[in-house]
């Protein structure tokens, strides 16, 4: 399990997640980031992430992303996921 910071000095973050991903497929990881943008979500997703988590609302998310990625499941912050649903219908 791997928690990264979508916002990282040097190489893109999501560069970073893909890399990591295809690296070592057993690791699962979680961005947590200040951005919360869906498509910052769905690049992190698409780039092999778990989950996605907003700073502001880690306290109470982070640790359900967490246990959601060690089952294998995908989780993105509520409040992005709704943003999503509101982009992806235009």
């Amino acid at each position: 399990m791997l928690v990264l910071d979508l916002r990282m000095d040097g190489a893109s973050s999501i560069d970073t997640v893909r890399t990591l991903s295809e690296r070592s497929p057993d690791t699962r990881i979680v961005v947590l980031s200040m951005e919360d943008s869906p498509v910052f979500a769905q690049r992190a997703l698409t780039a092999g992430a778990m989950g996605f988590v907003t700073k502001d609302l880690a306290d109470g998310e982070l640790p359900q992303a967490v246990r959601a990625a060690a089952r294998g499941e995908e989780y993105v912050s509520p409040r992005v996921r709704a943003a999503w649903t509101r982009f992806t219908a235009r």
